[in-house]
C-alpha cells in the first residue's frame, strides 16, 4: 500500500490503490502481499550472507542482472557449481527487489527486465537444486509478477510438496489462484497458510476479501478482525473490512470519529465534520479515483455551501465543465492547478463521513446535475428526428480497472435486448475489438462513442435518450445524477455503493438495479432485463 513498500505476487485487485481514508470507498477490492525484505532475505539471509552481498539493489542498477547471470553461467561450464549457485541466487534477491523499485517509480519496462532476469536465474536455481522450496516459492513469484498464474501455481505446488509445513507458498498460491479467478481453490490455500501460521495477518485479510467476493460477508468481516488482531496497525484490513461493512449498509461502524482520525493519519489529516463548518470557512475539497465516484460525492458540494463555507473543488479534467454546473459559486479548479488556500480540506470520498451520511439520510435529490445547452443542441442535430423511444447501452467500462473481470460485458450478451422495437444507441467511448464486431453485426444499435469527446457530450447524449441500460461505469452515475432513468446491471457481490438485496438506490432515486442471483450468471440479470423492457415499452 502507498507509504508501505510490498512485494510477494500480484493480484486482480490493485496492490497498490489503498492510501489512508481516500481508499475506503474505492472501486477495486484490496489484497495485501509482503513487505519486501520479508521473504526475499530468506534467501539473502541464509544463503548471501558469507558473502556480504546486499539483498536488495537500487532499481539503476537493474542491468547488473544480465552480469550476474552470465557469471553464473560462466562458473557452472567451468564446473564451478557453488559459485554459480550463488551467483543465480544474488542476481534473483536483486530482481525481485529491483522489480518492486522499480514498480513504484512507474517504471513498467525496468520491472519485467528485472522479473524476467530474477526468473532466469531462479530457473537455473531449481535446475541445480531441484529440492529447494524456497527457490520454487521465489519462481512462483516471479511467473506470477509476469502475469504467468498457470505456471506460477505449478512451482508453487512443487514448493509445497516439498515444505508441506511452510506457510509461504500455500499464501502465494493463494494470491496466483486468485487471479485467476478459481475463488474456492484460493481460498483453501489462504485456510492452509493461516492454519500453519495463525497471525499471518496477510493471509488473514487476503481470505476476508475472497469471502467478500463469495457473499459471505460475516466471515469476511471476523477476518478482517483476525488481520487487526494479529496485526493492529493494519490500514489495508481496516479498509476492507470498512468496505464490507459499507455494502451491507453499516455507514454508521465505518463512519466512527475515531476509526476516521486512524484512517486519516496516513496523510497528515485530522477528521472534522459539518458540524466544526463556520460562516466563511474555505474548504477545499479534492477528487481521487474515479469519474463516476467524483460525479456521485460532488452532491456534498453544495450541502457545504449551504453551511456558509466557500468551496473549491478540484476535479478530474474531463469532469470540470460538467461540474462547473453543479453550483455557480463553487470554484472547480483543474487538478494540476495549485492548491488554493483553505480552512478545512478532505477528499469528496470522505464527504459522506462529514456529514456522518447514514442509509436515511444520504442527500439524494431528483437530479443535481446539468446538460450543456449548446451541447444539447448539437446531440439533437447528430440523433436527427425521435421516431422511437432511445434507449443507450454501455455494457463495458475501462479494461485497465482490477474490477472489469466482473463489471464487464460481451455485448453479444446483450444481443437478445435488441429484438425491442425501440432506436438503441451505444453510449461509451471505446469498443473492444470483439464488441465491435459483435455491435457491427447485430445491425440494431449505432455507436455514439466517437462523438464523445467529454462528460458534457456524454451528458447531453444522455439527456436525449428515454432510458440508459448500463454496467456499473460512470455512466451510471452521469444518468443518475442527470435525474434520467437508468437500469444498472449488477454483479453478484456489487460495490459497496450499491448495497445488497434491492432493486434500487438510496443513491439515485431514478436508477432500477438489476442484481446476479449467483456468480458470473448474466445471463439471468438479461433476461430480467428483456421482461422489463418490454413492459417499459409497453407502458409508453
Amino acid at each position: 500500500m502507498r507509504g508501505e513498500k510490498r512485494r510477494s505476487l500480484p493480484n486482480s485487485a490493485g496492490i497498490d490503490r489503498a492510501s489512508g481514508f481516500l481508499a475506503l470507498f474505492g472501486e477495486e477490492w484490496y489484497r495485501e502481499t509482503l513487505p519486501i525484505g520479508e521473504e526475499t532475505q530468506v534467501l539473502a539471509a541464509r544463503r548471501l550472507k558469507r558473502s556480504g552481498a546486499p539483498a536488495a539493489r537500487s532499481g539503476a542498477a537493474f542491468n547488473g542482472l544480465a552480469a550476474q547471470i552470465a557469471h553464473g553461467r560462466m562458473c557452472l561450464a567451468r564446473g564451478r557449481a557453488a559459485e554459480a549457485l550463488s551467483s543465480f541466487e544474488r542476481a534473483a534477491v536483486a530482481g525481485l527487489n529491483d522489480a518492486n523499485a522499480l514498480g513504484a517509480a512507474g517504471d513498467a519496462a525496468g520491472v519485467q527486465a528485472c522479473l524476467g532476469g530474477a526468473l532466469e536465474a531462479l530457473e537455473a536455481v531449481t535446475a541445480l537444486r531441484p529440492k529447494d522450496a524456497e527457490a520454487h516459492n521465489h519462481r512462483g513469484i516471479a511467473l506470477a509478477r509476469l502475469g504467468r498464474f498457470e505456471e506460477a501455481v505449478a512451482s508453487l505446488d512443487r514448493a509445497i510438496a516439498l515444505a508441506p509445513d511452510a506457510a509461504q507458498p500455500y499464501y502465494n498460491r493463494g494470491l496466483a489462484l486468485a487471479n485467476l479467478r478459481r475463488l474456492p481453490e484460493a481460498l483453501e490455500s489462504y485456510e492452509r497458510a493461516i492454519a500453519l501460521n495463525p497471525g499471518h495477518a496477510t493471509a488473514l485479510n487476503n481470505r476476508g476479501s475472497l469471502l467478500h467476493d463469495l457473499g459471505r460477508f460475516p466471515e469476511a468481516i471476523a477476518s478482517y478482525d483476525a488481520a487487526l488482531a494479529a496485526r493492529p496497525q493494519f490500514l489495508t484490513a481496516r479498509l476492507n473490512r470498512g468496505i464490507t461493512l459499507l455494502l451491507t449498509g453499516q455507514f454508521e461502524a465505518v463512519w466512527k470519529v475515531d476509526e476516521q482520525d486512524e484512517m486519516r493519519e496516513a496523510s497528515g489529516e485530522r477528521a472534522w465534520t459539518c458540524d466544526t463548518v463556520r460562516e466563511g470557512q474555505r474548504i477545499f475539497i479534492r477528487h481521487e479515483q474515479g469519474f463516476g465516484d467524483t460525479i456521485q460525492f460532488c452532491r456534498y458540494g453544495p450541502l457545504l455551501e449551504a453551511r456558509g463555507a466557500e468551496v473549491t473543488m478540484s476535479v478530474q479534467a474531463p469532469l470540470i465543465s460538467l461540474m462547473r454546473r453543479l453550483s455557480p459559486s463553487i470554484e472547480v479548479l483543474d487538478p494540476d492547478a495549485p492548491a488554493p488556500a483553505f480552512d478545512l480540506t478532505c477528499t469528496l470520498m470522505s464527504l459522506p463521513f462529514v456529514f456522518g451520511t447514514r442509509l436515511e439520510t444520504i442527500p439524494a435529490r431528483p437530479s443535481y446535475l446539468s446538460a450543456d445547452p449548446q451541447r444539447l443542441s448539437r446531440f439533437e442535430a447528430l440523433l436527427g428526428p425521435k421516431r422511437r423511444p432511445r434507449v443507450a447501452l454501455a455494457w463495458s467500462g475501462a479494461a485497465r480497472s482490477a474490477t472489469d473481470y466482473k463489471r464487464s460485458i460481451a455485448f453479444a450478451q446483450l444481443t437478445p435486448l435488441l429484438r425491442e422495437d425501440v432506436d438503441w444507441f451505444g453510449l461509451q467511448t471505446d469498443m473492444r475489438p470483439a464488441d465491435a464486431a459483435a455491435f457491427q453485426d447485430s445491425g440494431r444499435a449505432r455507436f455514439l462513442g466517437d462523438s464523445l469527446r467529454d462528460f458534457e457530450d456524454t451528458a447531453a447524449a444522455t439527456a436525449l435518450m428515454d432510458l440508459v441500460i448500463c454496467v456499473d461505469t460512470s455512466l451510471a452515475h452521469l444518468a443518475g445524477a442527470l435525474g434520467k432513468p437508468v437500469w444498472i446491471l449488477m454483479p453478484f457481490v456489487p460495490d459497496w455503493r450499491w448495497l445488497l438485496g434491492r432493486s434500487d438506490s438510496p443513491w439515485y432515486p431514478s436508477a432500477r438495479l438489476f442484481r446476479q442471483p449467483a456468480l458470473n450468471d448474466w445471463t439471468s440479470v438479461i433476461s430480467e432485463v428483456g421482461a422489463a423492457l418490454g413492459e417499459w415499452r409497453d407502458g409508453r
